[in-house]
């Protein structure tokens, strides 16, 4: 680092020596100049001298004359060439060389008038002046002088005045130097003393002051910093005497806020497990009846009472998992799964959940899922189906007319992710601007009236963006007063398997009639029919089968005025190239003729499975519809018949009316049941008895469940037998208490209340491989039969049919074509839900490719897609391999023998395995 002496001399050098660097070139540049133009002047008037001499002998043409004036010429110093010229121009007669040498290109001629700067770098400098004679110009003279001298002096001239500029540099760094002494030894002074205050941490020295200028306040100013320092010093010491007492004193303090905020929040999770298994408790037993009676065989009335008691029971349920999620989330003990998910089937499950109290309340209820959403995501499907619920929940509650519409849709996508956006909007009351902020808040509503007249606890849209905030995501509204309200959901994905394409006509009809209403429904029919590229036309209800344009490719109303407009229609119903008629069933609607009258009948709400499936089958045609409504599958029903039969439980609870419960219950799913009242009398009965499994109460007197489990285990143990089931019944959620079962051994546990369904499920979670342990292929294998033929590969009934219907011409090879792009995506789907080891994808992927196959009359690989599909329904994946294996080993021999009953007609019977025409069933 350079000193401030070290600067000073610097700064001396550099402004003394620019000076003197600019005067030298002045002063040079000035004094070239007034060089050049005396020698200019000084050649002018000795060649007009000349000139003059030379007048008569040139005039009198007398040469030798010439020659001795021009020898003459060339004595004067600086003259190097001497020419004579005669009013021609031609040379009479010249002396020296005649060279003009410039530093720079071009010709400079004679008498030009030159800046000083061209005496830098010309070298010689010419001059002509005329001859004249008697008034008469007769000729001319021509000299060429040397200015070389002229630059030897202006250096000379550069050097004495750099001389002189060196000699006053080195006198200004005398002057200065004495200078600096003045100024730097106190700025010096005053930085030693920094430096050592700084090393030593002595702040009681002083740097005494030297003069009077800056540098003396300066000093001042570091001198009574260092005593305000010395201050502070002082008072921290005076206070840190008594910082320990004062230390203490509030720790004491911290220390027992702490603990009673603590106990605050122990007492507070506490009174919420315990909230919860009180309440829990006495609504299982009437949650549990209420199902049982409204199942049974009641007169109307006491069949609406138990209706009306589950309902309402259920409600309750729903608010006490609202506020115990939401105690979760604001403990930060909520957490999410990640498992393949369709989100389809999410929507559909949320549709069912809601049709019921949508019909009630006379408003449409509808979904739409684009074409280009992921066919499987990983996901957490129960919180997505909370937050689906949640906001339908809030739609239709602050809807009186009109309806709700579940949009998903994928707003970027890349490979393995997407940003999934689900939209669910209403027609209903709005939400005024300035109270949408606080409608996430919990226990808010938009008006406090709200909550009178509609009801509702203020927290399910708090869950939702805490949710959606746990998933990475965002939640958003648009709405405004009368407008109805649009809740925006969007979540980051990871994809599992990609969207398939939808099917689209090659050729023929592209219209298709929508005679609805304007609703949520009609929305997503015209969306589902652009997908397929198809055209959608929108006419009123009632409106004829047939327009202008002929009939349509298909009609789609509701299933009365379908009924109406075909009773006034038959003719076009009867034509055999008619629209495909489609019938959308409410709850309530009386099917009447519709079987006679519709091709396909869709139950709203329209499940996005069923109506992308419907309208893939109307793409292909009239047969693939028929053969589609045949293998539709059955919405999700209660339980018709025991599941469980023979299936032996024993069952430990406290409460007599939770023992009666489970008795009916497990009565009602065909299993038989022993009870005891506590955890002691559970562990005898093991010993002692052969149960299938164990429902095991958690809270119970002598010994609990989870003492009585790990009795069960250990006995179990010492015993080297196989574990049994033991599944927690526990109306702990929150609290320590609710992930107590696995420490214990449990295998399951099941929430109270529970429901039928539920406790089915949970059965069936148990026992995946469940036989009745009293049927007879348990005790003796059947007779052995001879081994049935196979089917054939191709079913030409199927063909047959499809030729029956093509009018144009090269249907069955557009099917075949169809089926030869579609089969392998959809065995794919199949193999990827396989590998996902989850019932349900894999179930409706073989749903899929059975549709698909039956359609085209690919017998062989739908009878085995009903081999997967039947038992993953019911969650055994056991046998589920072999099938598996044979449809991806025939897939290629069945599109090959497609191909060949396309192209060859009848006579491909031999290529698609022959045997008689018969129908496929669904």
């Amino acid at each position: 680092m350079r000193s401030i002496r070290t600067k000073l001399a610097l700064l001396v050098v550099a402004a003394v020596g620019s000076a003197v660097l600019l005067a030298s070139l002045v002063a040079a540049w000035s004094d070239l100049s007034q060089r050049f133009a005396s020698r200019r002047h000084e050649l002018r008037d000795v060649a007009a001298i000349i000139a003059t001499t030379l007048a008569q002998p040139l005039s009198e043409g007398r040469r030798d004359t010439l020659a001795r004036a021009l020898t003459t010429v060339g004595r004067i110093p600086g003259l190097t060439f001497a020419r004579v010229t005669d009013a021609k121009g031609d040379i009479v007669e010249q002396f020296g060389f005649g060279v003009v040498v410039a530093g720079q290109s071009g010709v400079v001629e004679p008498n030009a008038e030159l800046s000083p700067f061209s005496a830098t770098h010309l070298a010689t400098y010419p001059i002509a002046v005329p001859i004249v004679s008697g008034g008469n110009t007769i000729g001319e003279l021509a000299l060429i002088a040397d200015l070389s001298p002229l630059r030897g002096e202006a250096a000379k001239s550069v050097v004495k005045a750099l001389g002189a500029g060196a000699i006053a540099m080195l006198l200004g760094l005398v002057l200065s130097w004495r200078l600096q002494r003045r100024i730097v030894a106190p700025v010096a002074s005053l930085t030693q003393a920094m430096l050592e205050v700084s090393r030593t941490k002595d702040f009681s020295a002083t740097v005494p002051r030297a003069s009077n200028d800056e540098i003396g306040t300066l000093v001042d100013a570091f001198n009574g910093m260092l005593a305000e320092v010395r201050e502070r010093d002082a008072a921290i010491a005076r206070h840190a005497e008594h910082l320990e007492s004062e230390v203490e004193a509030r720790t004491v303090d911290l220390v027992a806020a702490k603990l009673a905020a603590e106990a605050a929040a122990a007492a507070r999770s506490d009174f919420l497990a315990t909230m919860s298994h009180e309440i829990r408790t006495p609504m299982n037993g009437m949650l549990v009846m209420a199902e049982l009676m409204a199942t049974s065989d009641l007169p109307p009335r006491m069949q609406r009472n138990a209706e009306v008691l589950l309902g309402s029971g259920r409600t309750l349920l729903a608010l006490l998992n609202d506020i115990l999620d939401f105690s979760k989330i604001e403990a930060g003990k909520l957490e999410l799964e990640c498992v393949p998910v369709a989100i389809s089937d999410v929507i559909d499950h949320v549709l069912c959940l809601f049709g019921e109290r949508a019909a009630e309340q006379a408003l449409d209820l509808a979904a739409h899922v684009a074409a280009d959403v992921p066919a499987s995501i990983a996901a957490d499907p129960v919180r997505l189906t909370q937050i689906l619920s949640n906001l339908v929940n809030n739609a239709l509650k602050f809807t009186e007319r009109g309806g709700v519409a579940v949009r998903a849709r994928c707003a970027a996508q890349t490979p393995g992710s997407a940003r999934l956006v689900i939209d669910v909007a209403d027609t209903g009351i709005g939400i005024a601007a300035d109270k949408q902020a606080a409608i996430f808040d919990a226990f808010t509503q938009a008006d406090a009236s709200t909550t009178r007249r509609f009801g509702g606890t203020g927290i399910g849209l708090a869950i939702c963006r805490r949710l959606v905030d746990a998933m990475g995501g965002t939640i958003a509204i648009t709405s405004a007063p009368g407008a109805g309200t649009t809740f925006t959901v969007t979540i980051p994905v990871e994809v599992l398997q990609p969207a398939t394409a939808p099917l689209s006509p090659a050729s023929g009809e592209r219209r298709v009639v929508i005679a609805l209403h304007p609703s949520p429904t009609r929305d997503a029919l015209v969306a589902y029919v652009a997908e397929r590229g198809l055209e959608s036309v929108v006419v009123p209800p009632g409106s004829a089968l047939a327009g202008r344009d002929g009939p349509p490719r298909a009609y789609i109303a509701r299933a009365a005025d379908l009924l109406a407009v075909c009773a006034r229609e038959r003719g076009i119903v009867a034509l055999r190239d008619g629209p495909i008629l489609i019938a959308l069933a409410g709850l309530g609607d009386t099917a009447g003729d519709l079987g006679r009258a519709a091709d396909r009948t869709l139950e709203l709400p329209l499940a996005t499975g069923d109506v992308a499936a419907c309208f893939d089958a109307v793409v292909l045609g009239r047969r693939a519809v028929a053969v589609a409504c045949s293998a539709r599958p059955a919405r999700d029903v209660d339980m018709a018949e025991p599941a469980f039969a023979g299936l032996r439980v024993l069952a430990a609870d406290d409460n007599a009316v939770n023992r009666e419960v489970l008795t009916e219950a497990l009565a009602k799913l065909g299993a038989s049941v022993v009870c005891v009242e506590d955890g002691a009398a559970a562990f005898d009965a093991v010993r002692v008895g052969a149960y299938d499994l164990v429902l095991m109460d958690c809270s119970m007197p002598v010994m609990d469940g989870f003492d009585a489990t790990r009795a069960i285990r250990a006995w179990e143990h010492a015993a080297d037998r196989q574990p049994m089931p033991v599944v927690a019944l526990t109306a702990h959620v929150v609290g320590a208490k609710a992930t107590s079962w696995r420490d214990a051994g449990m295998t399951d546990y099941l929430t109270k209340p529970y429901t039928l369904r539920s406790l089915g499920a949970c059965l069936g979670r148990s026992l995946p491989r469940w036989q009745p342990r009293d049927a007879a292929s348990a005790v003796s294998p059947p007779p052995a039969k001879h081994a049935a033929p196979a089917p054939p590969l191709i079913d030409i009934g199927v063909l047959a049919d499809i030729r029956d219907i093509d009018t144009g011409g090269g249907l069955l090879a557009k099917v075949a074509a169809l089926y030869a792009l579609h089969a392998p995506r959809a065995l794919a789907a199949l193999e990827a839900a396989r590998v996902g080891g989850l019932p349900v994808p894999i179930a409706d992927a073989a749903h899929a490719l059975k549709s698909l196959s039956r359609n085209v009359g690919a017998e062989r690989v739908a009878l085995l897609c009903e081999a997967i599909e039947g038992p993953a329904r019911h969650g055994d994946l056991s046998n589920i391999g072999r099938p598996c294996d044979d449809i991806a080993e025939i897939m290629p021999q069945t599109l090959e023998a497609l191909a060949m009953a396309a192209g060859d007609g009848e006579s491909s019977a031999r290529a698609v395995g022959g045997g008689t025409r018969h129908r496929a069933a669904g």
